[in-house]
């Protein structure tokens, strides 16, 4: 009979699908290991039980995967991995998906690098799963096309090369390959679609290759995982609309947020209700817990006039909050707005008029040397007037640089006191930063529980912050069981996000198992 391909695609990378599809004619190997039997049903409707031909069928399996046929190898480590008539088992999975790969077959490589990359059954490996997904790229594999593609962007497993991903998420692309496809626009956005030839690949599997099917099956919908751009010059790229910016707050969003249809400033001047204002009102509790994306949107609305009342120092407000936490666009997005003719006149006259929210903005513009119209001990001055009027975010990056030591001398008991009392306000984002310290003060012992749950609860809904110390726990084993796989997991996608802190740790992951070769090293 005709064999069947069943092989992981993982569009964010870290979970798994498993798809079903048969084979083209043309594919040369054969195995009678998979019958796929089902019951029969009666002329007088009853069915047959057909339990001994399952066992049969999974007899003949194991015996012709211990025989050597390498699509038995592989379709036995799939159900280990899905515990379909065999108990869940990741590392005989990975065994035998190894056994199959080791002998060449296309989908087996690709799954195998899949278990490599995610440390299931088997050690932590990203640079021998690279390996896999070349060697499935280079066989004319779609979903190995997209994902080396993408591992050429990160500058983490090989150095960092736009062109050659580009070269292969436009393969992915010609396919019909969507995930692909949403990549290129973002890379034509950035500028950096250069023309490039095409990679080496086998002949033999491109014949024909935009009339055939993916060798999986798995629905081409877009992917969360997207390339990760912490190196561009922000001078030399469009900034974002509002469409762009709004896609990035789903994305990075919990399934709640996901569901709710976001408010479109370019069809009323009002919203459209009940709706809109629950979305509205989503959005702003995922800026208060600390998503950038979320506090960049808001800054928009504010600066635009969209949504929320135009009020520029609002807007720079939430910009500035946004660029604590790595937004990718909020520095853009101030300095082209501050850059107005009466940006800074409004901004001293309110500052003038002991408003807070002006003060503070124009205290962080100066620590963020976007502006120097004002020594440092001015502009602490005015961030400590808009923390002594009760402004949270001020009360917080007071209680931060008591706690750092930055423009103040470090004072433990009075950073504590002034994260308590903007917590007590009301302000999510010092809870959170109260929950962090009381993680990493406790290295020796485990972490309060309330801390841990208040962690998880925040990453949830949308902190980047949480997000990172998540990972590092997992990374340690502080609070948590230490697991790798996830501990990478959420470094990788804080380090989506612009975290360049999730970034750091990440790359010091890799550089600890990095191996001698050549091809993987990274010039610092």
């Amino acid at each position: 009979m005709k064999p069947r391909f069943r092989f992981l695609c993982v569009p964010a990378l870290f979970l798994i699908v498993v798809a079903d599809c048969s084979a083209s004619s043309a594919d040369s190997l054969r195995s009678l290991a998979l019958k796929g039997p089902a019951p029969r049903e009666t002329a007088f409707g009853f069915k047959v039980d057909n339990s001994a031909a399952r066992y049969w069928d999974e007899f003949n399996l194991v015996r012709n995967a211990n025989a050597g046929d390498p699509l038995a190898q592989h379709e036995l480590g799939i159900r280990y991995l899905t515990r379909d008539g065999f108990p869940s088992d990741t590392a005989k999975a990975a065994f035998w998906i190894k056994k199959a790969a080791d002998q060449n077959l296309t989908p087996a490589r690709y799954n195998y690098g899949l278990m490599l990359n995610n440390g299931w059954g088997i050690s932590w490996n990203p640079f021998g799963a690279y390996e896999q997904f070349l060697l499935a790229a280079m066989k004319g594999m779609v979903e190995a096309e997209y994902v080396v593609g993408l591992l050429l962007t990160d500058n983490l497993t090989v150095p960092r090369d736009y062109a050659g991903a580009y070269r292969w998420e436009s393969l992915a692309a010609d396919s019909g390959y969507e995930a692909a496809r949403e990549i290129l626009k973002e890379f034509k956005r950035r500028r950096l679609d250069r023309r490039a030839t095409r990679p080496e690949c086998d002949s033999t599997n491109r014949k024909g290759r935009k009339a055939r099917t993916h060798l999986s099956s798995v629905p081409q919908t877009a992917s969360g995982l997207q390339p990760i751009f912490l190196d561009t010059e922000t001078d030399s790229i469009p900034l974002p609309d509002d469409t762009t910016l709004t896609r990035e707050v789903l994305l990075a969003a919990n399934a709640q947020l996901t569901r709710m249809q976001v408010p479109n400033p370019a069809r009323s001047e009002k919203s459209d209700g009940e709706a809109d204002s629950a979305m509205v009102r989503r959005i702003f509790d995922a800026g208060e817990a600390g998503s950038p994306e979320a506090l960049t949107l808001i800054g928009r609305w504010y600066e635009r006039g969209a949504i929320m009342k135009e009020d520029a120092v609002e807007a720079a407000v939430y910009y500035l909050r946004a660029m604590r936490f790595d937004s990718p666009w909020a520095s853009a997005l101030l300095w082209k707005m501050i850059r107005r003719e009466d940006f800074f006149r409004r901004l001293k006259e309110e500052a003038d008029r002991n408003e807070p929210s002006a003060q503070f903005a124009w205290a962080e513009l100066i620590a963020s040397d976007f502006d120097h119209q004002l020594t440092q001990t001015q502009a602490l001055g005015l961030l400590q007037s808009a923390a002594a009027h009760g402004y949270p975010p001020a009360v917080v990056e007071l209680g931060m640089s008591y706690y750092t030591g930055t423009w103040l001398k470090q004072n433990r008991e009075r950073a504590i006191g002034l994260l308590q009392k903007a917590d007590g306000m009301g302000f999510r984002e010092a809870g959170i930063r109260l929950a962090m310290i009381d993680v990493q003060e406790q290295k020796k012992s485990a972490p309060a529980g309330s801390s841990m749950t208040a962690l998880r609860r925040a990453m949830e809904d949308g902190s980047v912050l949480a997000q990172t110390m998540l990972a590092y726990c997992y990374e340690t084993g502080l609070g948590v069981s230490r697991d790798t796989s996830e501990a990478v997991r959420l470094y990788r996608k804080a380090s989506q996000r612009g975290s360049n802190a999730a970034y750091s740790a990440l790359k010091n992951m890799y550089d600890g198992i990095r191996p001698p070769d050549p091809r993987f090293r990274i010039a610092e």
